[in-house]
């Protein structure tokens, strides 16, 4: 009973989200949400997903967000996006292209002089490497 009110709980924070979405999307809206913003829920709306398991949904709301840094060239953005599509298509098993997308992440962290998402990427790289190793066993 517990698992099927947290589902609900979810579904109903990602049905707010994706309305707040739609209307920063929406110019008849009356809303002028920054772009910050939309980036920042649409990180959010994926990591709900991410949590329910839907890697693909998540990856497709990551890559948005991630479109939407790059053209405020806010690097930091685009870090935590890149940081994301990777988890998200190491928990596919698409472990290659994880490490392709977080070598990204990793040079916009040496770029920001970021130690601490640094260090994280060098070991969510490690992991990548390490679970390819493991189905080559």
């Amino acid at each position: 009973m517990r698992l099927q009110a947290k589902e609900e709980e979810s579904s109903t924070k990602i049905k707010s989200l994706m309305e707040k979405i739609r209307k920063s999307f929406d110019p008849r809206s009356g809303q002028k949400t920054p772009s910050a913003l939309k980036c920042e829920t649409l990180l959010q709306v994926g990591n709900l997903y991410f949590g329910q398991g839907n890697y693909k949904k998540a990856i497709e709301l990551y890559l948005k967000s991630l479109e939407i840094g790059q053209v405020l060239s806010d690097l930091c953005k685009e870090g935590r996006a890149y940081c994301n599509i990777d988890i998200a298509y190491g928990s596919l098993g698409e472990y290659r292209r994880a490490i392709q997308i977080h070598e990204k992440q990793l040079a916009i962290a040496q770029q920001l002089g970021d130690k601490n998402s640094e260090g994280s990427a060098y070991y969510i790289i490690g992991n990548a490497y390490s679970s390819l190793e493991s189905i080559k066993k």
